[in-house]
């Protein structure tokens, strides 16, 4: 489907409000909606049914994300993707489709895939929220199966993304990259701490004295605090020996712990996962490739330790 965007003059998005109208103004609309009601019922049948490509053109405000919930709601719990031209119609959009689904500002399908806060090859980090933010999509994604899949149904819905073409330009982790690094842990299971601390930090969790931000991991004993990308809440796990005896929710503002949970699953923290053992690997083909773009061998050797 095409969207395309309002002429000059018509508006920057299409934000649904709540405001008083007169009679005849809702008449109108009932009218309009009346109107489009039939058409909107061929293009959903006919994107659901992927005969051909739907080219949808012309579409004004609010009717934008009212299509583009209905097409939702058409293909059922299946994942759908909502591609905007940049970030700032992404939020807009995001705003308007939750409202046009019915859903609140939190807890619902509805995601924004944001892209990077940096250009490539800066030396700086994207910001960490968007890293996180990055990774519970690409997370609710790899939890979704796929229709006619073997694969027993996600325990959450599968997701809704909203997407700037910017944000799906970079390279993401492959499935079987974030799968091997999910942590699956269930209260009565065994497990070594040091061991589990280990993995979610070479799965991009960062060590911290106290647990506020998502991707961060702190230890104090036998009690173990992290916060994965997907989750509204951080996790307060309790040991026994190599038990895992609780896991809860906590508030991360005055780390009071709250709901008690029978699992948890923690993926990967950040996109770019380092595998030292795969840099070693790779070492000549890293050493080939400098060589052709003339990078100096003592950069390569730093690069590599």
């Amino acid at each position: 489907m095409d969207l395309a965007a309002p002429p000059p003059g018509a508006g920057s998005g299409a934000v649904v409000r709540s405001v008083e109208r007169s009679e005849p103004e809702l008449s109108q609309r009932r009218s309009e909606a009346a109107e489009i009601g039939a058409p909107l019922a061929g293009v959903v049948a006919g994107a659901v049914a992927r005969e051909s490509t739907v080219r949808v053109t012309g579409l004004r405000g609010a009717l934008r994300p009212i299509v583009a919930a209905e097409l939702v709601r058409a293909h059922g719990e299946r994942p759908v993707l909502v591609l905007v031209p940049d970030s700032r119609a992404g939020d807009t959009f995001a705003l308007d489709l939750r409202a046009a689904l019915g859903e609140g500002e939190s807890g619902g399908r509805v995601r924004s895939f944001p892209r990077h806060d940096t250009q490539p090859y800066e030396r700086f980090s994207p910001q960490p929220f968007v890293v996180a933010q990055r990774m519970d999509v690409l997370y609710r994604w790899l939890s979704s199966p796929a229709p006619g899949s073997d694969r027993p149904p996600a325990r959450e819905p599968a997701p809704v993304v909203v997407a700037p073409w910017t944000a799906l330009a970079l390279r993401v982790p492959s499935r079987e990259a974030v799968r091997a690094r999910t942590v699956h842990l269930e209260v009565g299971g065994s497990v070594d701490r040091d061991a589990l601390v280990e993995r979610l930090v070479v799965a991009g969790y960062q060590r911290m004295p106290l647990v506020e931000e998502r991707g961060e991991i702190a230890v104090r004993g036998h009690i173990l605090d992290l916060y994965p990308p997907q989750r509204e809440l951080p996790l307060r796990i309790e040991l026994l020996g190599d038990e895992i005896e609780s896991i809860r929710d906590f508030d991360p503002a005055s780390q009071r712990s709250q709901e008690n949970l029978p699992y948890a699953v923690a993926p990967p923290a950040r996109e770019l996962l380092f595998d030292r053992s795969l840099v070693i690997e790779r070492d000549e083909a890293l050493r080939e490739l400098a060589a052709e773009q003339q990078v100096a061998p003592r950069a390569v050797d730093e690069l590599v330790d």
